[in-house]
């Protein structure tokens, strides 16, 4: 299945109805990447294990978890997902984007999380939430200009010193 509100960018599609198959081509995306260097603002160095594809198609088919998959010719390009769970004010979404270094600046990260944004309605989420690094400053006007407001800052310690996050929320209003 395709998100309704993707944007036609050549023979880009974003798939909302991943099968297991699709999940391990996202496994092959991330673990590429991670290797390459090229998703520098991920937090994870290690490998993500092939069989972790089961477990992500499961939280899908359960809904604790909502996925947008960019394709081109095939080949995964982008990648979103939102994990979904309760809090004292209703449900709600975390979301996290990446795209291929080589697909950014093409509207493709916005086509994601728009088609995220919009499963959030769907399945009756009352916000949706989002911690880009604060010095990832595409990620932080990409989710500005969809709506989300910076509501706190997190800061992490590490050895190689500290780094600061966006907690960035958007308040959907079911009609």
């Amino acid at each position: 299945m395709t998100c309704e509100r993707r944007k036609k960018e050549g023979k880009i599609r974003i798939i909302i109805k991943p099968d297991l198959a699709l999940f391990e081509k996202v496994i092959e995306y991330v673990n590429r990447n991670l290797a390459s260097g090229a998703f520098p603002l991920l937090m994870r160095t290690d490998m993500i294990p092939k069989e972790r594809a089961k477990v992500w198609l499961d939280k899908n088919k359960s809904g604790e978890q909502v996925v947008a998959i960019a394709l081109n010719d095939g080949v995964v390009v982008g990648a979103a997902h939102m994990d979904v769970g309760c809090n004292e004010g209703g449900r709600t979404g975390a979301i996290n984007v990446t795209v291929d270094k080589m697909y950014r600046r093409r509207g493709i990260g916005e086509s994601l999380v728009r088609c995220l944004i919009d499963q959030a309605k769907e399945h009756g989420l009352v916000k949706v939430e989002a911690e880009p690094r604060a010095d990832n400053l595409p990620a932080v006007s990409l989710f500005k200009k969809l709506g989300f407001e910076i509501a706190s800052q997190r800061k992490l310690r590490t050895s190689a010193g500290e780094i600061v996050f966006h907690h960035m929320v958007l308040y959907l209003h079911q009609s």
